[in-house]
């Protein structure tokens, strides 16, 4: 059916130059909202010409009603007190509900769509100020109808870019925010007897609110939603009226289990079954308005009584089961990719009652965290036997096509932030239970290795160089998740006592069997994280470089806090398990060289570019980066294009006006990590030279802050004299000679490397002794940096090249080599910059599909013949396969001589 003619009819009504008669607007807008709703089912089936004529009938319609406020604005300024213009409003969002419904059935795009839009400025002009006129009495009816029109406009101008960044001009900031103001307080005010009022009308503020408030790729709301974020007092109705009516009607029509929880004051209509699909949209548009920002702490603040938390909680869980078993009817015939996006609803809503009790849990006393612990502990079990569940449903909807990549990442995100919120809420009080939580928490996370590479592989191939690196925040998320959960396991929670959980032996076993495999889990996401944060995409965006490297840093430590975790709980208990703490030690370290080999790489493959162009804050906060990678780095694997690096970004973070405060910061990071070979590297690459040069154009008014930096300067050379006896001592003590460091042939004339120490060790006391004296009563700092540089640099340098040569020795290099090899070895590809997340199989030696072995080793297994190419010329391999290949055979040879051993044994019995 063709709604044009009564269109025309309307345009008729608007086509003269006054107000248009009431009577005749009314019928013409009655007739219109009625042939509406008759034409809906069938509007589809409109020829091409047909749509044409009422698309242009639509555009037509948008300008006659922006010029009908025009006409009322200036009936207002010469009749402030005429009453007749509050009628027009209500007409207006009459024919604009029915109209914008139909453009979006028929597919209305482009001019026409634009054309149609500033019709809204009717609603936010005299409808907002006759909603404002009417606020002391019940106006939730007129509230309604504004929300439900407007929704249809924004519905409309989403599906058009041109249409979409129009509406973003409409809404100007002041006249909106007073708008959304009004209707929230109205429906506000019509809810308070039963808790929700008209269905439709809340269902129609969700949307509105989905539509205006949350951060988009675009930016055509930013004015808006920063004049909504400056207002507190809407910023908590608008909480009050998305927690209570819109999400509480929402539950209790989709779960009419949960209607005495959601709304017991609320009489669910009858015809609400019959309408599902926009309740399911309700709850959707509900969550993702409720986790905007500026929302979140009058979200908290609003459930922080525990009874509403506990209530939230229920409600959360009942929805989640309902949608995985008991599907309400109008569920039964979707797709599974919109049955994933309703669970996806209820995952937010989980999150969000987690998340609140978190909060709260956190800012209770200590004496009362027990008893809130203990009240929020059945809650959490209840959403931990959802976990795998819920993963399944993120897997969904990450592969499916009806999300953008933000809102994927977002979902994804939301598995490991659950996680850690009921590792923190879930206490366990029993080996079973630690079990429990750790299975339950590795069925989940397991799913996120294969989710965040295809999330990857999407933002590559979309060219989106500007997002930050998700997959590393992933990593870290998770294994925050393995340090709280086996922490759980070692102590319990919040009873004050040291003792593991109550359990029998096979009890622990299971656990420390469960906290295994979550930690090959966590670490083998972690590895895939080293090789992804260095992709090609991020280099064009050195902030995200430096974020992607600074949680890696800290992936890393969490990763080796885990490993040390499991290896405490699981040593004693687990039988068979080995040596723990060398297994610990030597994940640990697989994970130190593959985020060295990544971010070395993608460092050196800048080149210029890491310094041309760049900020003095950004310099030096690559200075740091580049310290704690060569701090974290095993000290054989540091080459010369390493240091030359960290001269170059040192220098170029001197310069200028705050050298001196990046003088400071490096000072004071070399002072703090006290790591002998980070001093060799810093003093090798000339970022020590370059620093005592700073004092010389140094301002006259910061003449006590280069003091202080001097004076940090005798203290690190104090330390590394030290540490250069300490390590003569060693060598002394290990019986190593000149020919160890490649000093000569060994023969008696050869200096030894233990006097070559010792003699830079008293050179440097000499230097700091030149210091002390000239420090004294001047105020040439210039100077003192000088004799600095003349008498102690030659010293430290000639120092740090001992290091570097005994570090660098076959015996060294190899032991270090072979402890990265071994770590590498127990992956199911040892090449530490694969991913290895397209393998099937599981992540151990042996077990991708596929998976080949190194044929003179034996030792390391590698998912193809490409990775196993490419250990060998860039990984090292070659390196340590013999050394490998030794180990192997004295094993073997060793085993044989046992069973010798044990056959002469039996002959004699």
């Amino acid at each position: 059916m063709d709604i044009t003619p009564q269109i025309d009819a309307v345009l008729r009504c608007l086509s003269g130059s006054g107000l248009p008669d009431v009577v005749r607007f009314t019928a013409a807008a009655t007739a219109l909202d009625q042939a509406g709703v008759q034409a809906m089912p069938r509007a589809h089936e409109l020829s091409v010409p047909a749509r044409r004529k009422l698309h242009s009938a639509l555009g037509q319609l948008g300008a006659k009603l922006a010029a009908l406020e025009q006409r009322l604005q200036e009936r207002i300024r010469r009749h402030p007190a005429d009453d007749s213009v509050a009628m027009y409003p209500m007409l207006a969002c009459a024919c604009l509900y029915t109209t914008g419904r139909i453009a979006i059935a028929t597919g209305c795009r482009g001019r026409d769509a634009e054309q149609l839009l500033p019709s809204a400025a009717l609603l936010l002009g005299t409808g907002r100020a006759n909603l404002r006129r009417l606020a002391a009495i019940d106006n939730a009816a007129e509230a309604g109808l504004h929300l439900m029109a407007v929704y249809m406009l924004l519905n409309v101008a989403i599906e058009d870019d041109g249409a979409w960044a129009r509406a973003g001009a409409l809404f100007a900031p002041h006249a909106a925010t007073e708008w959304l103001a009004a209707v929230t307080q109205a429906l506000l005010a019509d809810a308070w007897q039963d808790g929700v009022g008209d269905l439709k009308f809340v269902g129609a503020y969700a949307a509105v609110c989905y539509h205006l408030l949350p951060p988009r790729h675009d930016s055509h709301f930013r004015a808006l939603r920063a004049a909504v974020a400056a207002d507190a007092a809407l910023q908590q109705r608008i909480a009050d009226l998305l927690l209570g009516p819109c999400l509480r009607s929402a539950v209790a029509v989709l779960v009419p289990a949960a209607a005495a929880v959601a709304a017991p004051r609320w009489q669910v209509p009858n015809d609400a079954a019959e309408l599902m699909g926009n309740h399911w949209r309700q709850l959707q548009h509900t969550m993702m308005a409720l986790q905007v920002p500026f929302l979140e702490p009058h979200v908290a603040q609003q459930l922080r009584p525990r009874q509403q938390q506990a209530e939230l909680q229920r409600m959360a869980v009942q929805l989640f089961w309902a949608l995985l078993l008991e599907l309400p009817p109008a569920t039964q015939q979707v797709s599974e990719v919109t049955l994933n996006n309703f669970q996806i609803s209820a995952l937010h809503l989980l999150c969000i009652s987690t998340g609140v009790q978190r909060y709260w849990l956190e800012r209770e006393p200590a004496g009362g965290q027990a008893a809130t612990a203990g009240m929020l502990r059945e809650a959490a079990w209840d959403v931990l036997a959802l976990m795998p569940r819920i993963a399944v449903a993120v897997a969904g909807v990450v592969r499916g096509n009806v999300m953008d990549l933000t809102g994927k990442l977002m979902t994804a995100g939301a598995v490991p932030l659950l996680c850690l919120q009921l590792a923190h809420v879930g206490c366990a009080r029993s080996a079973a239970e630690a079990a429990q939580l750790l299975t339950a928490a590795d069925a989940a996370v397991s799913r996120l290795l294969p989710l965040a590479h295809g999330l990857w592989q999407q933002r590559r191939a979309a060219g989106q160089q500007q997002l930050p690196p998700e997959d590393v925040s992933l990593a870290l998320a998770c294994l925050r998740l393995l340090t709280n959960t086996c922490s759980v396991l070692k102590h319990g929670a919040y009873d004050g006592s040291d003792a593991a959980p109550p359990g029998s032996p096979a009890e622990h076993a299971a656990a420390a069997i469960a906290a295994r495999r979550l930690q090959v889990t966590m670490l083998r996401l972690v590895h895939w994280a080293a090789g992804t944060a260095s992709v090609p995409a991020f280099l064009a965006d050195v902030g995200a470089l430096y974020g992607s490297l600074l949680e890696l840093h800290e992936a890393c430590h969490v990763a080796q806090e885990a490993a040390d975790a499991v290896a405490s709980v699981s040593g004693p208990l687990a039988s068979g398990a080995g040596d723990a703490q060398a297994q610990s030690r030597l994940q640990g370290a697989g994970v130190a060289a593959a985020r060295f080999e990544e971010a070395h790489r993608v460092l050196l493959s800048l080149g210029p570019g890491l310094t041309e162009g760049r900020s003095k804050r950004d310099l030096q906060r690559t200075m740091l980066q580049l310290l704690s990678l060569v701090s974290d780095a095993p000290p054989a694997l540091l080459s010369d294009a390493t240091l030359g690096l960290l001269g170059r970004v040192t220098a170029a973070a001197l310069r200028g006006e705050h050298g001196l405060e990046a003088c400071e910061r490096m000072i004071s990071a070399l002072c703090v990590l006290q790591e002998p070979h980070l001093w060799a590297a810093a003093l090798a690459s000339g970022a020590v030279a370059a620093m005592l040069e700073v004092p010389a154009w140094a301002p006259v008014a910061q003449q006590e802050k280069t003091s202080e930096v001097l004076i940090h300067f005798m203290v690190a050379l104090e330390r590394m004299q030290k540490q250069a006896l300490t390590l003569a001592d060693e060598l002394d003590a290990a019986g190593t000679g000149a020919s160890d460091c490649g000093g000569g042939s060994g023969s008696s004339g050869d200096t030894s490397v233990q006097q070559q120490l010792r003699e830079a060790a008293e050179q440097l006391g000499r230097g700091i002794a030149a210091f002390n004296q000239v420090i004294v009563g001047t105020t040439a700092l210039p100077r003192v940096a000088a004799v600095l540089g003349e008498q102690a640099l030659p010293a430290a340098e000639a120092a740090a090249r001992l290091w570097r040569t005994h570090w660098q020795q076959p015996a060294q290099a190899v032991t270090l080599r072979l402890e990265a090899a071994h770590a590498a070895a127990t992956r199911c590809c040892a090449y530490l910059q694969c991913s290895n997340v397209g393998q099937a199989g599981g992540p151990f030696a042996g077990q991708g599909e596929g998976s080949k072995r190194c044929s003179q080793c034996r030792a390391v297994w590698y998912c193809s013949t490409a990775c196993s190419h490419a250990d060998w010329r860039h990984g090292g391999h070659k390196l340590v396969c013999k050394a490998l290949a030794a180990e192997r055979a004295e094993r073997k040879a060793q085993a044989a001589a046992g069973g010798r051993r044990w056959q002469r044994r039996l002959m004699y019995t």
